[in-house]
């Protein structure tokens, strides 16, 4: 520091250390107030992506559904992913990540993995007897047969993997009792609804309940091999089970 006091140069040096010390002392406020303004903006910018983050469609916020919608929706997830992949390679999380939920909301819903293959397979299996259509209005037999095969035919080739599900043929629970319950139900109304077809009068003979029943099975086969194995064409199957069908009800039929 500079302290001599003697003639002007002595004032001219105590000036000079004035000024010094001022223009560092601005220097020093310049300096701070620059760096509380970077801090300022900095922090800014980033409680605004925050609040971006937080009311961003894409920040994992989740709406508020109705349970029946939920559900709906976590099953159809869960459709998808068992037609992908087999029973043992699909997972909850999967599920819950196409669906867009937590997992455990999805066992909330659902429970075990299980439990919720088997609401799949439900779910598709209650479409299956809409694969043949009632008719009331006095189509001749051959007619009828051959519309029906058309829609049977159709349904499988539209969802072949779904029906492979279904039909156990995607390392599914195998020969699981409840998924067994489940399709002996769906075939029941398969059969209940060409039986209608061939005795309109409500009141089927067992003979031609049994014959339709066996029908059935035999379809499933078919369907197997033109779809699954390659070893037939769908003209091929739809003309095996149309004649097939009407040779085994022919004299059983009212129509």
């Amino acid at each position: 520091m500079i302290t001599t006091t003697f003639g002007g140069s002595g004032f001219s040096a105590v000036a000079a250390a004035g000024s010094a010390r001022a223009i560092r002392a601005e220097a020093a406020s310049s300096a701070r107030m620059s760096i509380g303004a970077t801090l300022a903006r900095y922090w800014g910018h980033l409680n605004r992506g925050r609040q971006r983050l937080c009311c961003s469609p894409m920040s994992g916020t989740r709406t508020r559904l109705d349970p029946d919608v939920r559900r709906g929706q976590i099953l159809a997830a869960a459709r998808e992913v068992f037609v992908a992949e087999d029973y043992a390679n699909a997972s909850m999380e999967a599920v819950a990540n196409r669906a867009g939920v937590t997992t455990g909301l999805v066992n909330h819903y659902f429970g075990t993995k299980r439990d919720l293959y088997l609401a799949v397979v439900a779910d598709l299996a209650a479409g299956l007897p809409e694969m043949v259509e009632v008719d009331d209005t006095g189509l001749p037999l051959a007619e009828l047969v051959d519309r029906n095969m058309d829609r049977f035919l159709d349904a499988f080739e539209r969802n072949h993997e779904v029906l492979a599900v279904l039909l156990g043929d995607r390392g599914g629970l195998g020969r699981d009792p409840d998924v067994a319950a489940i399709m002996s139900r769906a075939r029941d109304g398969i059969v209940l609804r060409m039986a209608a077809n061939h005795a309109p009068g409500g009141d089927p003979s067992p003979e031609l309940m049994l014959a339709l029943r066996v029908f059935q099975g035999a379809a499933e086969a078919a369907v197997n091999e033109w779809l699954r194995r390659g070893r037939a064409t769908r003209a091929e199957v739809h003309e095996l089970l149309t004649r097939t069908l009407i040779a085994m009800v022919g004299g059983l039929s009212e129509r």
